[in-house]
């Protein structure tokens, strides 16, 4: 018998479509309550779902190079 709650973390490729009509995708990794791994597969096969941003954090800077003056 095991107590407690299992967690799987599940990597999804998401497809959007923005209010102007933009589609992209996106690689998302979300974390459920489950059983086993296959019922966490089972919630999310055929899933349908509907998004509300709750918050967004910047998580990195990247930087590419700095310009520089030529001599």
């Amino acid at each position: 018998m095991v107590i407690g709650i299992k967690t799987y973390k599940a990597s999804l490729k998401v497809t959007f479509r923005t209010s102007t009509g933009e589609v992209f995708d996106e690689s998302v990794d979300i974390v459920l309550d489950a059983d086993s791994k296959e019922e966490a597969k089972a919630r999310l096969e055929n899933l349908d779902a509907s998004v509300e941003v709750d918050d967004i954090r910047i998580t990195s800077v990247h930087h590419v190079g700095r310009g520089f003056k030529p001599a």
